[in-house]
Order: C-alpha cells, then structure tokens, then sequence
C-alpha cells in the first residue's frame, strides 16, 4: 500500500504549486508509505509519494521522470505481469533502472500511449502527465482495488489516494455532499463517484480521465473506461463440472502466486472464512516457507472467527497472528 498525491494547472498558464501544500499532501499519507517519499515540482505539476516498498529498495524511486522528458508519474500498486512486460520493453532496446515496477511505466507509455492501460495486469492507481502532448491522465485499475480520489476547482485539478490528502492542499475546504450522504446511508458504501465530500469524486474502476494541459482543463477533458465486465457464456451445456473446477483452481493458483513475488516478507489476512482459507491454503502450497497469517477478533459472541482461523492456519501450516 503505497499512496499518491498531486495538484495539476489545468488553464494552460503553468502556475507554481507551493511546495508546502504538497508537503502537507504527504504527511496526510505517511501511513500508506512510510518507508520513502519523493516530490516533483516544476511549473503547472505537482506530484508526490509516499512509498512502501516491496520489490527492489535501492530502486524504484518516485515520482518518476522519463528519461527522454517525456512523461511524469506517480503510482500506486503492482503490476502482477512485470516480468513478461519487462521482457517485452528490454526485446524492444529499451534499459530498465532498477527491477522495480514503477521504472517500467515511461516506457510502456512511450511504446503504446493510451493503449497501455489494459496491457497491464495488477493494482494500480496512476497519474501521469505527457509533457510533450501537455494531457494528464489519471487511470484505475480494472477492479477499483488502488484509489484514487479527484477534485477539480479553480483551474486546478487536486487528487489523492485518499480524501484527506486532497484536503490537505488547502485548495479545498470541507463541505458535506448529500448525494454521497445518501448514497451511503441507501447501499451503506459508497461505489462512487460521489462521495461524502462536495466536490471531491472517486475515479471508478478502468477508468480514464484524461485532461488538455493546454486549454482549460474542465472544458477540455474525456472519460473512457479501457476495460469492461462480459459475462458472456464461454462454456457449453456440454462442459463438466470437474473441468469448470480444474479451470477455476488453474487460475486461481496463477493469480495467488502472481501477488507472492516481493522482496519482503509477504503475509495475508485471515478471517477463517472459505475464500480466505482458500488464498491461505493455496498460497502456503506456493513457497518454501510458511505463510504469516493475521486476524481481526471481534470480541462479540456468534462473530468471533478467530478459533476458525487459528485451525486453519494449524491445518495449512501457516503462522497466525490474533
């Protein structure tokens, strides 16, 4: 869990940021990243990081400033299909910094621009402006698993992991949406894009927000979504059972041990609940090494899981923590 932050001068005229609305933005997210932070100022861009590193320390420094000036990024997440993308870039004459995901993004924006976006596999929330173009793009990834918030006000566009961070700025006071007040009170979540803040919006899941640096940006922007659920019917009447479930385990297995690669210790969540035991379980049976499991005991009778989760854990042999 990393977190990012930036404003961005959206009338074309690149004002300054002030430095100290950035740093307030990065305080407010020190508890996402507490192992490094980074900033990035120049006229009409703000950016900032904050870090907590899981593949490569030495490398992987944000924001990321491509090498050529073309772009400037800030990211948040992992991209689970690294090292077939990698490949691909390094086949392409294209050196990569260090073995950390981030450095990999200039590069896939210089190869494929917008159509990017669905050749990645992962969590991620991404900010990226293209100098040369003089666009921003903001992009989620396919399940809304990484946030990433957005307010626009003034000419400026401020956004953030999390609402606070947005708040931080100073750019925008706080003020109650009843829309999202409703919203919550009505499905109790908030799906987005409204949320329990005026003004302040959530970027939803494979969503593209991209904005002209050159004009006025809340006249001049677009909205697109580069992926969508199908659930047209891929199997026939014909198909068996097993081979449904020989398939779901396949690609089960493939998608836990994609989330395993890290260069520190990797832990889960355990609630003693079937699709947790189920990740526990299979990812135990990934590695050389147990698993380090913890769960969260409600102290209440009837929702107290944590003995399913202690036996479990023993059953597996995982470690558990309560």
């Amino acid at each position: 869990m990393c977190g990012i932050a930036g404003i961005i001068d959206l009338t074309g005229m690149d004002r300054m940021i002030e430095g100290h609305r950035l740093k307030a933005m990065a305080e407010s997210l020190f508890h996402r990243g507490p192992d490094e932070g980074g900033y990035f100022i120049e006229p009409g861009v703000g950016l900032v990081s904050r870090r907590l590193i899981i593949n490569d320390p030495s490398g992987g420094k944000q924001p990321i400033v491509d090498c050529i000036g073309k772009s400037r990024i800030v990211y948040n997440g992992e991209i689970y299909n690294y090292n077939e993308l990698a490949t691909k870039a390094q086949t392409s004459g294209h050196s990569l910094s260090s073995r950390c995901d981030s450095d990999l993004l200039p590069i896939l924006w210089r190869e494929y621009g917008e159509l990017m976006w669905p050749k990645i596999n992962g969590q991620f929330a991404i900010a990226l402006v293209d100098k040369q173009e003089y666009r921003l793009h903001l992009c989620r990834d396919r399940f809304g698993i990484s946030p990433l918030y957005y307010s626009l006000i003034e000419g400026w566009i401020v956004f953030g992991s999390e609402i606070k961070s947005i708040l931080a700025s100073g750019l925008i006071a706080p003020k109650l949406s009843y829309e999202g007040l409703n919203q919550f009170a009505s499905l109790y979540s908030l799906p987005g894009p409204a949320t329990c803040f005026h003004n302040i919006s959530l970027l939803q899941p494979a969503q593209v927000l991209s904005f002209d640096l050159k004009k006025n940006g809340k006249l001049s922007h677009k909205e697109s979504y580069y992926w969508g659920h199908n659930f047209e019917r891929k199997y026939s009447s014909q198909v068996n059972a097993t081979e449904m479930v020989d398939t779901f385990e396949h690609l089960l297995l493939q998608s836990i041990k994609a989330r395993l690669k890290a260069d520190v210790p990797v832990a889960s969540y355990l609630s003693g609940g079937v699709d947790s035991s189920l990740i526990v379980a299979m990812a135990n049976s990934l590695t050389d090494h147990s698993i380090n499991t913890y769960t969260v005991q409600i102290k209440h009778h009837g929702l107290d899981e944590s003995h399913q989760a202690r036996d479990t854990a023993s059953q597996v042999g995982a470690g558990n923590k309560i």
